[in-house]
Parts: C-alpha cells; structure tokens; sequence
C-alpha cells in the first residue's frame, strides 16, 4: 500500500512534469526567439500552442482532482454510531470535573454495539505536530502506541465538536476540503464523550480493538438503563494526573 508522502510526491512530480511538458524547449533553455507573422507557420504555431493549453490544462484538472480524492480518502474521518442517535444523549457527566458525558437514551440490552470509535486515522507521529500546538486535543484522542496510530476525533483546533469532518495539517487544503466538498462523510463524536468512572463505580461499555483495521468498537458489558451515564476504561498508559482528587 503506498504512504500518504508517496501519493502526494507523485501528484507533484506528475504537476512539474505537465508544466514542463508545456514550456516550449527555446524558452526552457534561456533562448528568445522572435516569429513574425508569415501565413501557415504562423497558424501551425498558434494551433499547436493551442493543443499545448488544452493539455496542459487537462493534465493540472486531473492532478488536482487526484488529490483532492486522495484527501477525501486519507483524511476522512472513520467510526459510526451503530445504535440510534436518540439511544445516547450527550449532557453535563456525573463525574466530577469530567465535563459532558454520555447517557443511555434508553435501556440498552447486554452485548449491544453501539459503533465504533469517530475520528481521522493517523500516525503517531504526525498527530504528535497537532499535540504540541493543542494538548488539550488529547484529551478525545484513542491512542494505539503499539500499532503506532491514534484515531482523533478533534478538530484543527483540538476540540471536540458535534461533528468529525475529518481533515489534518498533514497537506494543503485538507480541512477546507474535507468540510466543502465531503462534509456527508461526517460522522457524530458521541462516543468520544464517554467518560471513566468514578471512584466507586463500574464500567459498563467494554472497548475492543480491531487492529488491523484500525478500528475500536464500543459493546455494552451489561445491561444499562435509561438515564445512566456510560462508563468505560481508558486503559493502563492514559493519564489522569488532571483528575479531580
């Protein structure tokens, strides 16, 4: 499977190769030369500059259109609510200091799915550029240290939003394109607001990991009822040195 940096070398590559397909081979070596108007080669000139324009021109459309695909593709953002969004509400958490949080809409059986983990599938080392400018993005973000991948449901800003529309600063344009041109591919970041609980209660969503297709699936581990907030475990390597003591 080719990288993100092989695929955006090649669009460049292909762009310079179109530019420079176009520039006649006089001018690309320094060389003016003057053509006076003289009947046919005058308009065998024109003709063939024309047909240069025209592919030219086809040859950047094209480049440009493979791109902004390639962003829809890479940067879009993954997870779905497998239940009904009127089966989790988001309101102020129980849990103290923990913000909002996320409640059964309705009594919700053992074993349920609820959906997957929301957000942008990235290397560690790419979302480590968003970090230092936006900790608080780490909040949301589900890490994955040994697969050397994160899913980050913020935005460019490192909030969490009603929406994931995908997007990073990994390339030009990526967040503009990803919210104009597939803003359907939006996906609701409910899940993201499950918070861990507090002192004294249990879990009662159990995550688990599809690695090889960089996914977290959320499942109910018993039976929740209508009004209770979810719970689940971050894990052993998340840090709660911010928790309220």
């Amino acid at each position: 499977m080719f990288s993100n940096s092989r695929i955006l070398k090649f669009l460049v590559i292909s762009l310079l190769h179109s530019v420079q397909s176009f520039i006649p081979f006089e001018s690309s070596r320094g060389i003016s030369r003057k053509v006076f108007p003289t009947s046919k080669h005058t308009l065998g000139r024109l003709d063939a500059e024309l047909i240069n324009n025209e592919v030219l021109g086809s040859q950047i459309v094209s480049c440009l259109v493979t791109y902004v695909l390639c962003i829809g593709w890479f940067d879009r953002p993954r997870g779905e609510l497998v239940v009904s969004e009127e089966s989790l509400i988001v309101k102020q958490s129980c849990v103290e200091g923990a913000g909002l949080g996320l409640f059964a809409g309705r009594t919700i059986e053992k074993g349920t799915v609820l959906g997957t983990y929301p957000g942008v599938v990235l290397p560690v080392t790419a979302y480590k550029r968003k970090l230092r400018n936006f900790y608080c993005s780490s909040d949301y973000v589900w890490v994955n240290n040994e697969r050397g991948y994160v899913i980050d449901p913020t935005d460019e800003k490192g909030l969490l939003s009603d929406y994931c529309t995908g997007g990073t600063d990994s390339y030009p344009l990526s967040v503009f394109i990803l919210r104009t041109l597939f803003g359907s591919l939006r996906v609701t970041t409910k899940l993201a607001r499950i918070n861990e609980p507090p002192l004294g209660s249990d879990c009662n969503v159990l995550s688990v990991e599809i690695e090889d297709k960089q996914k977290v699936r959320f499942v109910a581990s018993r039976e929740i009822f209508e009004g209770e907030e979810l719970y689940i475990d971050y894990g052993k390597n998340y840090d709660r040195s911010k928790y309220a003591s």
